[in-house]
């Protein structure tokens, strides 16, 4: 059997945006097979990888391996490779992909609307990587703030997820240098400052040196700021996962910092990584209830509404027709954990026909 550090599956631009940021550090990097659909693509990921480490003189490994999520093909795979990390960055629906009539409703209803799309092949691989490896850290990069949460409920526990809380945290950081940053913030906030659109988005909360930080002095700063709404993006995304990554593949001492979907908690937290997994780091003044009150505030400016395992769109059904002219049914408007194969048909044949008649 194979053993490997890090085990990711994806062969998009957030995988290959990981992979340069691997292969830029100085000190030994976590070995890492890529697995996907597209072999061609993580050749290329691949090759690119070990030309920018030799560029920089640095080394890293890389293998691959293909594999197509099907039930046969996830088990063959992990009863060859033991991988002490295993990264998900595949998805059925990529944020930066989508034709116009899809796109308008998703963005009328909030990101939250493709959950499922973000969660199948998830599942998928987790569920056998935690069969077969149940010492393995599972870490999920498609949509964790809510996706974690989806799988907890469906019986998959996850370490936690990358991105979003991680990319505001680098952004405040730039505003704050030298400074212990703390803060609770969803995957909202990073639509907000894409969007450029703060109308009904709670600020989020943020401590520096263990003092809460009043939303005047912050508030102005983040509604300045402009993120760019297509994949290059993901440079940022897997410039913050690495140093995690590299914690919790014992590579590095222990590591403070954020992270989305901790344990399937809704919405990002302060954390700390170290090679047994990672763990809430909140500030003392507020107490973990809170922080997920917090955190579902802010999932419902992402347009969803969570009650135990109930996913409900916070947009009426007469809103979002008369914002695109598109009438979802109450299958689609509410859904439960359990139901997650039948929601992402739904979705599917959805946006099928959206795509059809754009034509």
């Amino acid at each position: 059997m194979t053993n490997v550090d890090l085990l990711i599956f994806g062969s998009g631009s957030l995988t290959r945006s990981l992979v340069m940021a691997l292969a830029g550090h100085q000190q030994e990097s976590p070995t890492v097979m890529l697995a996907g659909r597209n072999e061609a693509a993580l050749s290329s990921i691949a090759f690119l990888g070990r030309v920018r480490a030799a560029a920089l003189g640095c080394a890293i490994s890389i293998s691959l391996v293909a594999c197509d999520y099907s039930k046969a093909s996830l088990e063959q795979l992990f009863a060859q490779v033991r991988p002490r990390i295993v990264l998900m960055l595949a998805s059925m629906q990529s944020p930066w992909d989508m034709r116009p009539r899809w796109r308008r409703l998703v963005q009328a209803t909030g990101y939250s609307l493709t959950i499922p799309l973000q969660t199948i092949l998830a599942e998928s691989v987790f569920r056998m990587a935690q069969l077969q490896h149940p010492h393995a850290i599972l870490i999920n990069g498609c949509y964790p703030d809510i996706v974690n949460h989806v799988l907890l409920k469906r019986g998959i526990k996850l370490d936690g997820g990358i991105g979003n809380v991680a990319i505001l945290a680098s952004v405040l950081q730039t505003f704050y240098p030298n400074r212990a940053l703390r803060l609770i913030a969803h995957h909202a906030h990073i639509a907000a400052m894409i969007s450029g659109t703060w109308e009904g988005v709670a600020l989020p909360h943020i401590w520096l040196d263990n003092l809460r930080v009043p939303e005047d002095r912050f508030g102005k700063i983040l509604r300045s700021i402009s993120l760019p709404s297509d994949r290059s993006l993901n440079a940022v995304t897997g410039s913050t996962a690495v140093p995690m990554l590299e914690a919790l593949a014992g590579r590095s001492s222990s590591w403070h910092g954020h992270a989305p979907g901790v344990h399937g908690l809704v919405g990002g937290y302060p954390v700390f990584a170290d090679s047994t997994g990672l763990h809430l780091d909140i500030p003392h003044e507020l107490s973990l209830d809170e922080a997920i009150a917090l955190n579902r505030e802010y999932c419902r400016c992402d347009g969803l509404v969570i009650q135990d395992d109930t996913y409900r769109l916070a947009k009426t059904a007469d809103e979002i027709k008369c914002a695109t002219g598109v009438q979802l049914p109450h299958a689609i408007l509410e859904w439960k954990a359990n139901g997650l194969e039948d929601q992402v048909g739904r979705l599917i044949s959805l946006r099928l026909a959206l795509n059809v008649e754009t034509g």
